[in-house]
């Protein structure tokens, strides 16, 4: 029988804390992913349509085919990673072997060679499918890993504060410092490459150092050797990906992420445009970012306490009704304001870090649902929602060039009303649209979240009580 105390005293061994230098590693390399993402996001079309001069429906049909491809390959290397084999870990065993690929890749996808311009096509369509890719092979085991470390859901939220982090400097750096940066150049092609040559390096040392740092913390899975084939006791590929897309809770999430980032990535990709053409001064874009930033750091130390009152999903849906909020005055304005305007986005700063970190809980939240019915497909689900952030993105560039082909955009000149129209609508009206997808899809995970923390703590109660025997 147990004395009074122990139940106590396994409540408070039950929360076990990250050790400093392994959240100042995840951070880190948060960091450097963000700024990544972010310069594809905010500037890749804008770098093809006009650095690299390709048609805007040349770059549709790029994103088109990566996004294809990405069909087979993201939940691939999910299954891929889940059946790994290393003394080190099934996701420190990929980091490892792509971080400085990875960083090539994205060096290589703003380069600007001085070729024809079916050349400079074929080029962008390589080495953007190659970047896709890596970005799979790298940012599936990250995630992955970001579990694997921690069981409590405490513990996550809160290395999900610091997450939140380097997403906000990431949100701030990369518009407010891009543009500058690029006129400092004689050749505008140069710059970008630069840039991303200087981000690429920062994301193949963080990705190495995270290596380092979490060893002893991605389980070890015996110590075989990758092969093409799985030990008897692992299920199949079509077997995982069965139970992965068979999992609602983790089914639903995905795809409110993909509206989430098709919000983001349709008024990233259009931003520069926007602020050039509509308003006049593309430098606002420094305004823009710094509005980011002010939100996302009121919103980043209250994050904790909004998800113990609210829950992860709830928090999710708060910032979506933050976020959609702010887009009314815009619209009422014009964006003629800049006051309105900034107060606007500091909203939106807020609503988004809230959307942005909580559904990376909820994602979490999906793959412990799994492991409590009996099955350990975390990199299936995190290669899913891996391939949701890309899809989202991927399927705003598709709107955005494929919108740009049809209004018949030319760099340089003038735009008639009819595009100012477009940018107009694709940084305010549709992205107000993706919001509520994002609370349709959200609104039924609430009841499963009620049940999963149900589940956990009868699991944690039922383990005590047998150590108690």
């Amino acid at each position: 029988m147990c004395v009074k105390e122990e139940p106590m005293k396994e409540k408070k061994q039950s929360t076990r804390k990250l050790p400093g230098k392994v959240i100042a590693a995840v951070t880190f390399n948060d960091l450097a992913s963000n700024c990544m993402w972010m310069l594809i996001n905010y500037y890749l079309l804008f770098f093809y349509t006009d650095v690299l001069l390709i048609p805007a429906s040349a770059a549709t049909v790029i994103f088109t085919i990566a996004r294809i491809w990405d069909v087979i390959n993201d939940p691939m290397m999910g299954v891929i990673c889940d059946r790994t084999r290393s003394k080190e870990g099934k996701s420190r065993f990929w980091l490892r072997r792509v971080a400085i690929p990875a960083g090539i890749f994205l060096a290589l996808a703003f380069l600007c060679p001085n070729w024809a311009t079916p050349a400079k096509i074929i080029w962008a369509g390589a080495t953007y499918i190659l970047l896709g890719m890596a970005q799979t092979a790298i940012g599936v085991p990250f995630q992955a890993l970001t579990i694997t470390i921690t069981p409590e859901r405490s513990e996550r939220v809160r290395l999900g504060q610091f997450q939140a982090v380097p997403s906000m400097l990431a949100n701030v750096l990369i518009p407010a410092v891009t543009l500058p940066f690029v006129h400092k150049f004689a050749h505008a092609g140069t710059g970008f490459f630069v840039l991303s040559l200087a981000i690429s390096v920062m994301y193949a040392v963080s990705t190495l150092l995270l290596v380092r740092t979490t060893k002893g913390l991605d389980p070890d899975t015996s110590g075989e050797t990758v092969s093409d084939q799985a030990p008897a006791e692992m299920p199949s590929l079509r077997e995982m990906l069965k139970t992965a897309f068979k999992n609602k809770y983790s089914t639903l999430v995905i795809l409110s992420n993909v509206f989430y980032m098709l919000n983001a990535g349709l008024m990233g990709s259009t931003l520069v445009y926007y602020f050039r053409y509509n308003v006049g001064n593309d430098n606002l874009m420094g305004l823009y970012s710094t509005a980011l930033m002010v939100g996302m750091l009121v919103c980043i130390p209250l994050m904790g306490l909004i998800a113990r009152k609210l829950g992860n999903v709830k928090s999710v849906l708060l910032g979506a009704a933050l976020c959609f909020m702010a887009g009314i005055p815009r619209i009422i304005t014009g964006d003629k304001s800049i006051v309105v305007f900034f107060i606007c986005i500091v909203l939106m700063g807020f609503g988004s870090g809230l959307i942005a970190n909580m559904m990376r809980q909820c994602r979490n939240d999906a793959a412990t649902y799994s492991q409590l019915q009996g099955v350990d497909i975390s990199g299936a689900l995190c290669s899913l929602y891996s391939f949701s952030q890309k899809l989202g993105q991927a399927v705003s560039a598709i709107i955005a060039a494929g919108l740009l082909a049809a209004v018949d955009y030319t760099p340089g000149e003038t735009p008639d009303a009819a595009t100012l129209d477009l940018f107009f609508a694709e940084n305010l009206l549709i992205p107000m649209a993706t919001v509520v997808a994002v609370v349709a899809f959200l609104i039924p995970v609430i009841r499963m979240e009620k049940k999963l923390v149900k589940d956990i703590a009868e699991k944690e109660n039922t383990t005590h009580e047998s150590e108690c025997i």
